[in-house]
């Protein structure tokens, strides 16, 4: 009888450890703790983990504790997004040991440690930074994967980092975050450029590395004091690997200046330093609109100054790139002109662009209907 008890609590136990499983949410920064940061709405045990767990937000544990994967049967804690912990723990006890997967970054403030009967894996552009030392009991050696793991403490492997070599592989700022001489882990910008053409600013920039990170707020500004934001580039989240964006802005008079306002998922954000571009509109001596701005029940009146004797093209396209109108116009005038009517048209408040193009020459310029 004490025999089939033991059996029954066996696979009962084995039968728990398969199917429990629960994740954070996703693109979310919270504290492990907190029952809103899980999917199934309760905090699980860090003390003793006892099921699957997955890091999809940037999750931290508060100082002065430490995550233990002691007791599962092959519990599985898998890292995709960032976790920030005081001190790990794995180690196996009973059943098969438990799996550690690093696919995002790992922050270990203190020491990590594991035995024989744990697997420990960093893969392709995964990164584990550790503050204190890296070591096992037990004996075996971990599988570190194609990954990364930095140690500023000590370490009996030679497949491990010193956490120096954080600073030129890019990651400075989780080494700052390690020894405390930051308390954030900012998106890392490697350059910000605009480029102006045809009436057009494209405005390009790269981060070396991101941390939580939403997105970009694009703000623009004509007299170097007064910004508003003109467009959002969605982030990455967290990687460790360069990441390329681009936004054009399409009503560019001339003379503009740029900055962008990186905003983590927790609301807090960084601005990046202003730039400035010019440039000369394409035909600006040629083609003329008036009013500019116009009231939406006016019309706007278009002349361009040079000899048309063929058809032209003309279109209105929003911010968005949906065409709003489109005609064609065919001139046997010196001076082509040409009238929009914005009511009939139905024309609403907004920016535009406007394309004025003929057989010799394009044109582009910005329109504002109030």
């Amino acid at each position: 009888m004490r025999i089939h008890f033991i059996l029954l609590f066996l696979a009962v136990h084995i039968c728990l450890s398969i199917s429990a499983q629960d994740s954070s949410l996703d693109n979310y920064t919270g504290d492990w703790t907190t029952d809103a940061s899980w999917n199934s709405g309760t905090a699980p045990p860090f003390d003793n983990v006892i099921e699957d767990l997955t890091i999809y937000g940037y999750i931290t544990l508060p100082a002065g504790n430490r995550i233990d994967l002691t007791n599962g049967g092959g519990d599985v804690l898998t890292i995709e997004d960032t976790l920030v912990i005081e001190d790990l723990t794995l180690t196996s006890r009973f059943f098969s040991g438990n799996t550690v997967i690093v696919n995002g970054l790992l922050i270990v403030m203190g020491n990590l440690n594991y035995n024989s009967g744990t697997t420990f894996t960093v893969n392709s552009g995964g990164v584990v930074a550790v503050g204190g030392n890296f070591g096992a009991f037990g004996g075996g050696d971990p599988t570190f994967g194609a990954g990364t793991i930095y140690v500023e403490g000590t370490s009996g492997y030679t497949d491990v980092s010193p956490a120096d070599d954080l600073e030129g592989d890019g990651l400075g700022n989780v080494g700052d975050f390690l020894d405390g001489t930051s308390t954030e882990l900012p998106v890392e910008m490697k350059y910000f450029s605009a480029e102006a053409f045809e009436g057009r600013v494209v405005l390009n920039w790269a981060t070396a590395s991101e941390l939580n990170n939403e997105g970009f707020e694009v703000e623009k500004s004509e007299n170097g004091i007064d910004y508003q934001k003109i467009g959002f580039v969605g982030g990455h989240g967290t990687v460790n690997e360069e990441k390329i964006y681009a936004f054009t802005d399409f009503f560019f008079d001339g003379h503009s200046y740029y900055k962008l306002k990186q905003i983590d998922f927790d609301g807090a954000f960084e601005y990046t330093d202003v730039i400035e571009a010019r440039g000369q509109l394409q035909g600006d001596s040629e083609l003329s609109i008036s009013p500019n701005p116009v009231l939406g029940r006016s019309s706007l009146s278009l002349v361009l100054n040079q000899d048309t004797f063929a058809r032209s093209s003309i279109k209105l396209i929003s911010t968005s790139g949906r065409l709003i109108y489109s005609a064609i116009q065919v001139s046997n005038n010196y001076d082509f002109s040409y009238q929009i009517d914005l009511e009939n048209e139905r024309i609403s408040r907004g920016h535009y662009i406007l394309h004025v193009e003929t057989t010799s020459s394009k044109y582009t310029t910005q329109v504002i209907v109030k």
